[in-house]
Formats: structure tokens, sequence, C-alpha cells
């Protein structure tokens, strides 16, 4: 894992400032490389052959391909094999194996790749780059274009090294205050943007062209039980292959059926002890899983280690992850995910997680909601038209006892009940937006701010697709929340202490044969992850598998109630500069008089303040 840079004009001292920026991403080691159309930089965090040899920009053997890169390519020896025949490698490198890989096939290459990366190629006898992230969105790229200036890098931060002009974008911030993240391919400054997941950009002749090289297709449906079987070995193939390294790893372990089950199939594929690292809280307002941890440590033997976060701790750093992330982003876990890759780089370099679980086998409430409403639709279909939506939610009201496990979710459906006309609001209702429309009437001071969605055409066209529609909402998760918030979030904090974070669940091949079984398979009555949970059932034990899930969820309310209120009434209602955007008297009542269930309205508030502060206004 790196950190990358570059733009369209010589200036190796600019190229040295922005990846001076990244060094965080890779402490190990800088290179440069400069020609009159051409300035490329790189940070290196030495993952594989820690020797000279690996390190970036890198070159072809004639000079005219140039390489800056960040990420892991899994594949890399069984293509070099492929490739070895007619190029002549001079290092053990993924690297060098995607140089040669784009001298064999051009801009095609990327359906070779199985992995995570970020990277751009300079060619010289085309004089164009070649920029590309991967299928998933793992690792973040961005990029600015004006007035002949074309730049990138793996963070804003860097970009911002040109002393482009520092603009809040209103329809991100929109987005922003909808989702809790800015979704692609913008982000929360004007004229910097992101690449999509899945998309490689090409700058040639001071034109830039984005393309999409892949995306999810379709596959025959496989019986339960050959599903099952396939899902386990693709799991273990997955978690094999990100095992790859030439520096100690490790992994996060929640005791959670998604993290149990990797660090279970690490102890079967390695000899010594997982390294495994768990997070707690000094409050009792959440679940502390600790115990839970703890317990799935023992079980595999692992060598295991536990951190605290305090309210005084976890407030006290939420500036320097506002910094880190570039944007805000309203995601409380950033904090203990800090803290916990703090720890983890005193022993090792690399951790593997488990996010992707969740969206791949229907772990959400979003996800339970939708089986519940769907029951009711395929049984009445008329009464779900936007003229009888009342009548469908005073049916389902009805339908579901107050004693009834189902009773919590009824509110959350009657919402989604409501919007099922328009698949772009239907999405809205089931997502945690945390600002509804009426919010946002009172919370903006130009009126004019309404709320966009860039991803309209992704929600629309995959809630029109063939796949069932459970499945379809698992897709527009994978394509949205995953990457733009908790990918995001995953690289740049671990990346914040130097460690680079490996997702098996999102294997490209894993979740294309996932997204295409049947949601009967992934969605059991109300038993989440059914098949998933089913083919581990040989390799974690019952009380695991039976575990309730609870989510990695910060103590939030008790962070606001002892010390984050009064920072948030400083940082909103003194400062002059968020009047520009917010009606302040509407911002008052909710750090002041808001009830425990607005509590999480507060933190994408305060996570906007304190990135206006460090990047906008610099207070």
């Amino acid at each position: 894992m790196c950190g990358i840079c570059g733009f369209n004009w010589e200036d190796k001292a600019l190229a040295r400032k922005m990846s001076d920026v990244l060094e965080h991403r890779g402490p190990d080691g800088h290179g440069y490389y400069t020609d009159k159309n051409i300035s490329l930089g790189h940070r290196r965090l030495s993952i594989i052959d820690l020797s000279a040899r690996g390190k970036q920009p890198m070159q072809n053997k004639d000079g005219t391909v140039w390489i800056t890169f960040n990420g892991e390519i899994y594949n890399y020896r069984e293509l070099r094999k492929k490739l070895e025949p007619k190029y002549r490698f001079a290092s053990d490198t993924d690297t060098e194996v995607i140089i040669h890989l784009y001298e064999e096939y051009g801009e095609k290459c990327l359906q070779y790749l199985n992995g995570m990366f970020a990277f751009a190629i300079w060619d010289t006898k085309k004089e164009k780059f070649f920029l590309a992230r991967d299928r998933i969105g793992i690792k973040p790229l961005y990029y600015y274009f004006m007035e002949g200036k074309f730049i990138f890098a793996s963070e804003i931060k860097a970009i911002l090294e040109h002393n482009v002009e520092r603009h809040v974008d209103t329809n991100a911030l929109a987005d922003f205050i909808t989702f809790g993240y800015v979704p692609y391919p913008r982000t929360m400054f004007s004229n910097i943007y992101k690449l999509p997941p899945a998309h490689c950009l090409i700058f040639s002749k001071n034109k830039i062209r984005i393309k999409k090289y892949w995306d999810i297709g379709t596959e025959k449906a496989l019986s339960f039980s050959d599903a099952k079987k396939s899902l386990y070995s693709d799991f273990r193939k997955s978690v094999e292959l990100q095992l790859m390294s030439d520096v100690p790893l490790g992994a996060y372990l929640s005791g959670g059926v998604d993290s149990s089950s990797i660090v279970a199939m690490m102890s079967t594929l390695t000899e010594n002890p997982v390294t495994t690292f768990s997070i707690g809280f000094d409050s009792d307002e959440v679940i502390n899983e600790l115990y839970y941890a703890k317990q799935a440590a023992e079980k595999f033997n692992t060598d295991h280690n536990e951190i605290i976060v305090t309210s005084e701790e976890a407030v006290k750093i939420l500036p320097k992850i506002v910094q880190h992330l570039d944007e805000p982003i309203a995601n409380p876990a950033s904090v203990p995910l800090y803290f916990m890759s703090k720890a983890a780089k005193k022993k090792v370099s690399v951790v593997l997680t488990g996010n992707g679980g969740d969206e791949l086998f229907a772990g959400y409430r979003q996800h339970k909601v939708l089986s519940i409403v769907n029951r009711y639709y395929n049984r009445s279909p008329y009464l779900f038209n936007s003229k009888a939506a009342h009548l469908a939610i005073s049916l389902l009201n009805k339908a579901v006892p107050g004693s009834s496990k189902y009773k919590k979710y009824s509110s959350f459906a009657a919402e989604f009940v409501k919007t099922l006309h328009n698949p772009t609001l239907s999405y809205m209702a089931l997502m945690y937006n945390v600002f509804k429309p009426e919010d946002k009437e009172k919370l903006f001071a130009d009126k004019s701010m309404q709320m966009t969605n860039p991803n309209t055409e992704i929600i629309t066209s995959s809630f029109s697709a063939k796949s069932d529609i459970l499945n379809r909402l698992c897709m527009i998760d994978l394509k949205m929340l995953l990457p733009e918030n908790y990918l995001m979030v995953d690289d740049k904090i671990n990346m914040a202490n130097s460690v680079e974070s490996r997702v098996p669940f999102l294997d490209h091949n894993l979740v294309q044969s996932a997204l295409n079984m049947p949601s009967s398979y992934k969605l059991s009555g109300l038993k989440e992850k059914y098949i998933f949970k089913k083919a581990m059932s040989g390799l974690l034990p019952k009380e695991i598998l039976t575990r309730k899930k609870y989510g990695f969820t910060p103590p939030l309310t008790h962070w606001i109630n002892k010390d984050l209120r009064s920072e948030a009434q400083n940082i909103l209602l003194d400062n002059n500069e968020i009047g520009k955007y917010f009606n302040k008297s509407y911002l008052s009542k909710i750090l002041n008089e808001a009830s425990k269930k607005d509590y999480n309205k507060v933190l994408p508030l305060l996570m906007f303040g304190y990135w206006h502060n460090e990047f906008i206004s610099g207070d």
C-alpha cells in the first residue's frame, strides 16, 4: 500500500511536495519521475519485495512506460508466469507485472487483475495518462482538471498542494447531509473528483475520457448445497490469496461472524498464531464487543490485543480524523478504527478486515425491512402504489403484533412503503438518511439547496434489473455505501497509521457469485447471512454463528453528552462561515434541544464544521 500523485507538466519540487503530504501512506521510501510533460510521485509502504528493486515510480525496459501504483495484485505470481516467456523481470513485485501486462494488452490489462488498486501509467509513445481504480473501490483515486492542468493523487490534500481554489460544492454538501458521505464522482471540493470504482481514465491531448471496464454480470444460480460449497471454496481462496506478504500481518476481530470467519480461515492456512486486535469503550451505552472477540480469540488461539477508547480520546482525535479523511464522512466507527490501527502498527503492517460481508449476504436492517415489505407486496401488490400507501402501512402495522420481533421494523418499513412508486426515493428511505426533506428545509440557509443525487442512474438501473429486489438493494449498497463510506474510512484511517487493510469478502469473483445467489439463500425469514453462516458452520462455533448482530457502533450519545455538545456549539454556532450554509437557529435547536433519537444529527454537522475549518476557512 502506498501513496501516488502526479500531474501533466514538469516540476520535481512540486511532485516532492505532493508526495511528502502522503508520507503516512508510505513511510518506507519515496521516488519521483519528471519529464517535459509529466511529473510522478510515490510514497512506499513496503509489503512485497522489500528490496530497492521495488522502488517507484517504476519503468519498463526501454523507459516508454512508467507507473506509480498503490495496492496489491493478489494473482500477480500467476500473471507473471504467463508473461515470463516474453518479458524479463527485474523485481519480484506486482508493480512490474502491471507494467508488462499493460505492454501486452494495453487498457485491457485491467481485466486480468485480481486485487485492490489505484494506479497511473504514463505512456511516452502515446503521450497519455492511463489511470485506473479497482472494481469495488477499495483504493481511492482523485483528480482535478481545469485550464489545461491535470492533477491526480491518492488523497485530496496532495492535490491541494497546487494551490487550487478551495470552494464547497454545495450539491455535494446536500448529498452529504442526506447520506452522511459524498457519493462519487463528486467530492466536497468544487472541481476535485473521485474516479468511480471499476473505471479507468485516459488523459491525452488535453482531454479526459472516463470508461467503465467492469460490472457485475449474471450467472446461473446453483442449488443451495452447491452454492454453499462454492462459497466456502471461494472464501477460502480469497483469504489465502490475501495472506501474501513479506511483512507481518494480522486481523481485526470483533467476535462477529464476518471477522471471526476471516480469523478462523487464517488459522487454518498459517502455522503461527494469527495476531488479532479488538476495540472497546469506557461506556455502558453500547454493547462492548471485547467479550465476544476474546471468546473468538481463545477459540482460534490468536495472539490477541485489546484497546480501550475513552470519551476524552475520541473527542480529541476527531479533527485529526477529518484531516485524514479529506472529506467529512459521518461514520463514528472511524474513531475506534484510528486507535485500533495505531495499536496494530506496533506489531503488523497488514490487517485483514470483515468489510463487505453485510453488503454481499444481506446483513443490514434495510434488508430485513425489504423482506417484510416484499412479503405483503407479493400478497397484495395493488396496495403498494403511492395513492394507497397509507392502506398498506395500516395493513403492515395491524399485521405485526406489538410483541412481535418484527415490530421494531414496522415504522422503518412504513417509510419505504410510501416511496415504492419511485426507486430512487425507495432507496433513500431504506438508507440511514438522518436529515429527511422536511429537516433540510429547516437546516439549509439557502433554500435553493435541494437534495441532489448523482447516482440516480445506479439506483434506478439496479431496481429495474432482472435480479430479485433484495439483490438489487445489495448491489446499490456495494456500489454506493461501501466504497464511499466504509471502504473510504477503512483506507484513510488505517493508512493514517501506515497500516494496509485488506478485504477478503471483496474479491471480485466472490462478489460476482454472491450477488447472483437467490435472496432466499441469504435471508431466511429474518435470519441474515443464512448461506454464509451455513458455509462457515464447520469452521465457527455455534455461539458465534447464532450471536445477535450489533454492528461496530461507538457510544455516540455518551460522547455528545459528555464532551462533544460544547465542542459542536463552538465549531458550528460560533463560526460565521457556517452561517453561509446552515440556519443557525435550527443548528442551535439540534444541539440544545434534540432528544436522544436525534443525537445522530450532530455528528455529520460537526464533521462538516471540522472539515470546513481545516480545509476551507483555515481556522
